[in-house]
């Protein structure tokens, strides 16, 4: 099963400015770095794309939301680029 993990390192917002380009204005760029296990051997580093005003996710375990998929123009399911929402994945009780 694919998962997210956030790190107590990487629990804050990154950000970087792009500046405009023909009198457009400069954007800036919020994303949260994870590291996605997807059954191989090591986790990859990826960055999480935020909106400015949004908290940083916590250190845990997460798993995308089924809001952040869509269907491409030729109608294949896909990952919206723009909107990753992760939901924390439930602790598994040791007996």
């Amino acid at each position: 099963m694919l998962t997210i993990e956030i790190d107590a390192l990487d629990g804050h917002i990154q950000s970087r400015t792009f500046a405009g380009q023909n009198g457009k204005s400069d954007r800036r760029a919020f994303w949260q770095v994870g590291y996605m296990n997807n059954g191989g051997r090591y986790p990859v580093r990826i960055e999480i794309p935020m909106e400015e005003s949004q908290r940083a996710y916590t250190a845990g375990v997460y798993s995308i939301h089924p809001s952040s998929f869509q269907a491409s123009k030729y109608n294949k399911i896909e990952l919206n680029p723009f909107s990753i929402v992760l939901v924390p994945q439930k602790e598994s009780k040791a007996s």
